[in-house]
């Protein structure tokens, strides 16, 4: 066989023979000794990679070059794979120092039959340099070049690829191992949000090859993504985005993503320190015990719970990624804990023990505390910074607790947002807003005087309300469960109505979950929904509760696995890492047919979440008015004196890219809830709306 070659004619010690004798000796000792380091490099195979080749008559071609930068011959096994991991060609190339070879793969390796597939070349020494060219034949030309690699990984990014009215991106990916692999792919937006994940078995040599929209859904692909690949298996890949029409293809080569990929690991082999990422808690694994404390700004602890290693391996999950980071999960969390590595434990604050009532002190923290936690500073329009200059004063003059308490409400006064607060034995001060709906039965509360406080008078309003549809709409009996927190009756016979008054508290705790007594009441619910087509879910009411119930009763309603949302906490040096949060359908029974879920400002926090979870379902669609906009979690910190602040510290950002904190979560339609027409005639207007629908 021949092969176009060309000579490398840069070398003097091969071109330049009219040199003086002292300076040929010179030359000849550099080329000798980089020949004896040669032969000590030349121990080890190398091997590079052509991800991706293609020619089909008329349509692509693929050219591949390569040269031989060392000075002895290296002799190159050339190995053609098609899509499905089989041998199609095999080739020995010998290349003198210095030679090259360039040409169409067609023509290179004459035996070859598979029209597509990947090369893999390994040389007897190093110092292969090799160029793999994608053209497009006919009309107008389009071509891309690329480096052959010579990498393989567990893990690899494409850090950039495109879904777009001019641009289209495809992929491929190589299993270069002798066995099966199993392949992770997650669609990642600009912003470190995962949209979409899909995986994929590739067999031993076998080559994944497809473009975006043949890989992920159509709805998650934004016009510009990353694309990120984990494996069990060494893997190589690359990318290429076409124009219009094929005229401009750009390639895109595959980051090697460092370190192993996640891997689960035992308590006993993460012993040491570590630091929640966001949060301000710190975990210690020793020995025998694992312990957590708190810390307020300053890296001051003032708090801890301990725990047997033993008893905690049995109720957590440990993962090590690849940055060296944990990921703790748990099942009462719907995403992992992360920890990063840190040298030492803070200080002891003084107060550990004995609560220090100093008002300058608290003030002092609390105004830290949110400094380092809060996220909606700009939201809110306000100035942290300026709000310390301006209240600083007044802890230098405050005499007792009350003035203390009135000094610290107006520091977080500013902050409109349904999770910051201030708790001081049975006092609370809430600075959020109300909206819509709420603000107008805010204002009847406002107008009576039967009723002393607001939660009452909701209280009533809610359970008349709840009468005013047994008796206009329900064709059964209301029936209740659940520690009498979820409510459910027939509305003639193809509709059933359930009703969650809160996500938590199903059982007889008050403050937990009660997942069995809550999984018992869903089942009774659908055997009494037996043969209903739609049902309406009404959470109008529903302050909230715990994520995991929001995930939890979403799955018996979910149709297809998708991103609801990501989310991530605000750090004293800016933002943590995004992580995705996943609606799954249940395995077990689940409710099949339509869904309208009703939601109103009193729509709280999990509630919240659960629309969020709901609204990416195409079956389900949510009626009345936005929900209250209160997403993150509350984040609890006790100040010096035994005060507790709550705050929001995390982002919550839908699949769409829009964190509705202060918004609420959109409608699709809107219908004003609890009008004063609806209250004198017993009516519910966005009820009637959804079984009109």
């Amino acid at each position: 066989m021949t092969y176009p070659m060309h000579s490398n004619r840069t070398l003097p010690i091969y071109s330049d023979r009219s040199q003086p004798l002292y300076r040929r000796l010179a030359v000849l000792l550099v080329a000798l000794t980089v020949l004896t380091l040669g032969r000590f490099e030349l121990h080890a195979a190398e091997s590079l990679y052509l991800p991706h080749f293609t020619f089909r008559q008329g349509l692509w071609e693929t050219q591949l070059s390569l040269n031989n930068t060392q000075y002895k011959p290296q002799r190159v096994s050339v190995r053609a794979y098609d899509n499905d991991g089989n041998l199609n060609a095999e080739s020995i190339w010998t290349l003198h120092p210095g030679e090259g070879i360039w040409g169409s793969i067609a023509d290179l390796m004459p035996e070859l039959t598979a029209e597509t597939g990947w090369l893999e070349l390994s040389s007897d020494g190093t110092g292969l340099e090799g160029l793999m060219k994608f053209t497009r034949l006919g009309g107008l030309l389009g071509s891309s070049s690329l480096p052959l690699t010579d990498t393989t990984s567990q893990a690899l990014l494409l850090p950039l690829l495109e879904h777009s009215t001019f641009w289209e991106s495809g992929l491929a990916v190589v299993n270069t191992a002798d066995e099966q692999a199993v392949l992770d792919l997650e669609l990642i937006s600009r912003d470190g949000r995962v949209l979409d994940r899909r995986q994929r078995s590739l067999a031993a040599k076998a080559k994944l090859v497809s473009m975006l929209d043949d890989i992920f859904t159509e709805q998650s692909l934004p016009d510009s993504v990353q694309v990120r690949i984990t494996s069990d298996k060494t893997i190589t890949g690359f990318a290429l985005t076409f124009g219009p029409d094929i005229t401009q293809i750009v390639s895109v080569p595959a980051s090697v993503i460092a370190g192993a990929p996640e891997e689960t690991v035992t308590l006993d082999e993460i012993k040491g320190l570590w630091r929640r990422i966001g949060y301000g808690q710190y975990l210690q694994v020793d020995e025998e015990r694992v312990s957590l404390f708190e810390a307020n700004p300053g890296a001051c602890l003032f708090d801890s719970d301990e725990f047997p290693v033993a008893a905690l391996s049995e109720l957590i999950t440990v993962k090590r990624r690849h940055d060296g980071t944990l990921a703790i999960h748990t099942d009462q969390d719907t995403i992992p804990m992360l920890f990063e590595p840190t040298a030492e434990l803070p200080a002891t604050c003084a107060y550990a023990e004995t609560p220090d009532s100093d008002p300058v002190l608290n003030f002092e923290t609390a105004w830290r505390i949110f400094k380092d936690h809060y996220a909606y500073f700009a939201l809110d329009g306000v100035d942290w910074d300026a709000v310390y200059q301006e209240l600083r004063p007044r802890a230098e003059a405050v005499q007792n607790d009350e003035e203390l308490f009135a000094l610290l409400s107006d520091l977080i006064r500013p902050l409109d947002n349904g999770h910051v607060g201030l708790h001081y034995s049975n006092r609370a001060f809430f600075p959020a807003t109300f909206k819509g709906s709420m603000q107008r039965l805010f204002e009847q509360f406002q107008a009576q005087s039967e009723i002393a406080d607001f939660d009452t008078y909701q209280f009533q309003f809610r359970n008349q309300h709840l009468q005013a549809l047994q008796e206009t709409y329900l064709t059964t009996p209301l029936k209740q469960g659940g520690n009498n927190r979820i409510l459910w009756a027939r509305i003639g016979e193809n509709v059933g109505y359930l009703n969650f008054l809160a996500f938590s508290g199903f059982g007889p705790e008050e403050d937990e979950p009660g997942y069995e007594q809550l999984v018992a009441t869903l089942e009774e619910v659908l055997n009494d929904f037996e043969g209903v087509d739609k049902i309406v879910l009404d959470v109008r009411f529903n302050p909230g509760g715990t994520d995991t119930v929001s995930s939890l009763v979403a799955s018996y309603f979910a149709r297809t696995e998708t991103v609801a949302f990501s989310e991530r906490p605000v750090t004293d040096t800016g933002l943590g890492p995004f992580q995705s949060v996943w609606i799954t359908p249940r395995e077990g029974r689940r409710f099949e047919g339509d869904v309208a879920l009703l939601t109103a400002p009193f729509t709280g926090s999990a509630a919240e979440v659960f629309s969020l979870y709901m609204r990416t379902q195409p079956h389900v669609t949510l009626i009345g008015e936005p929900t209250f906009g209160a997403f993150s979690d509350s984040l609890d910190k006790r100040l010096p004196n035994g005060w507790v602040v709550t705050l929001s510290n995390e982002e919550y950002v839908a699949i769409e890219g829009v964190n509705y904190e202060g918004q609420g979560v959109p409608v699709e339609v809107p219908v004003e809830n609890f009008t004063a027409a609806d209250q004198q005639n017993g009516t519910d207007a966005a009820l009637a709306e959804a079984l009109a629908r």
